[in-house]
């Protein structure tokens, strides 16, 4: 995929699209694809005899992708989403891992005193 396709995606999204954006942004998961969460939706709607028995499970996926069904329906959905793990790595935040008075005993660090050189 070129650079002028990647730019055209992001400008021309279909309503599709946005309505899987709305639900990327509930689930706080960017990184997941349109295909991606339509199979996961799917999945959890024939998995869910609750969901299932709303009606049709095709419709129903694409009222939940649009946002054209209650709210409780569409907390049941995402309840019972089972996503793919993140594709981005866990970065640790860099910190200081050692103290600073950490050459100093335990117990004058405890007690808040430094221990006196008798000699």
């Amino acid at each position: 995929m070129s650079q002028c396709d990647i730019s055209l995606n992001q400008v021309m999204k279909t309503p599709e699209s946005a309505s899987c954006e709305s639900l990327r942004l509930l689930l706080r998961r960017p990184d997941l694809d349109d295909a991606t969460l339509r199979e996961a939706v799917a999945e959890a709607v024939e998995n869910s005899p609750r969901l299932s028995a709303l009606g049709d499970s095709g419709s129903l996926v694409e009222r939940v992708l649009s946002g054209e069904v209650p709210d409780e329906v569409r907390r049941a959905v995402v309840a019972s989403l089972c996503l793919p793990a993140p594709r981005a790595p866990l970065a640790m935040p860099l910190q200081v891992l050692e103290r600073e008075d950490a050459r100093a005993p335990f117990l004058a660090r405890l007690f808040g005193r430094s221990r006196a050189r008798q000699g």
